[in-house]
């Protein structure tokens, strides 16, 4: 017999703190995880060198911040939440 799922939002109990403590500590392992991707590709196409120019410094910054962004952004697009 399938679940009976309740999607009456006055139904639906507030999470608790820790709750939201720990969600945030789920979404910032996954930017991490991006970020360190992120990384890996850049030294790799950088022939395996540490990135240490100015301009290249700048752009991977540049780069992280957007994937942080669009992750942020399309993570509560996916729950249909509002981003505020």
């Amino acid at each position: 017999m399938p679940r009976q799922f309740n999607d009456d939002p006055s139904r639906l109990r507030t999470p608790t703190l820790i709750v939201r403590l720990l969600a945030m500590v789920y979404d910032t392992l996954i930017v991490l995880a991006i970020w360190m991707l992120i990384g890996g590709i850049a030294v790799a196409l950088n022939q395996g060198e540490a990135i240490d120019s100015p301009l290249g410094l700048a752009t991977l910054k540049s780069l992280l911040l957007i994937t942080t962004f669009l992750f942020l952004a399309s993570s509560g697009h996916a729950l249909d939440k509002p981003l505020a």
